[in-house]
């Protein structure tokens, strides 16, 4: 406060009106001790604003960690459900394969036998017809014999 009194001096000194002097030294102490701050505020305002970062700092640190664990295990959750659908995927398709291998064994079989039966009908068409040209050819043998013999008779 000594300085204000220094400043009503010096303004009185050059012919300053004492009331005015007063009235300027009043508005420079009102302006001091209401707007204008100290070294000691302001390193109150730095200490407090640091303590506030840091704070921060700390939560952002917390936070992220959180964060970083919530995406693992979220990470983990989803591998383990991708795995167990491929495993399933993977059962389906080779019962899907055993299946179609099954049926198409079955149908191998199928074919197999209506072809065999074929085969056999054939055969037996071929017996029929070989036997059947045995007996013609048997037969035209004879009648060529006695045609043959007739001729000589008759000549």
């Amino acid at each position: 406060m000594e300085h204000l009194y220094t400043l009503y001096d010096a303004l009185v000194s050059i012919n300053v009106p004492s009331g005015t002097a007063r009235q300027v030294v009043q508005a420079m102490e009102r302006d001091m001790t209401g707007e204008l701050a100290t070294k000691s505020e302001l390193q109150n305002v730095r200490n407090d604003l640091h303590n506030c970062v840091e704070r921060c700092r700390l939560e952002l640190h917390a936070d992220i960690d959180r964060l970083r664990q919530e995406t693992t295990a979220d990470i983990d959750l989803l591998r383990q459900e991708t795995k167990a659908d491929i495993d399933l995927l993977r059962q389906e398709t080779k019962a899907d394969i055993d299946r179609l291998r099954q049926e198409t064994r079955a149908e191998f079989v199928r074919v197999n036998h209506e072809m065999g039966a074929g085969f056999a009908l054939i055969r037996s068409e071929i017996q029929t017809m070989s036997k059947d040209m045995t007996i013609k050819l048997g037969s035209m043998m004879v009648a060529m014999a006695g045609l043959v013999v007739t001729i000589q008779k008759l000549l």
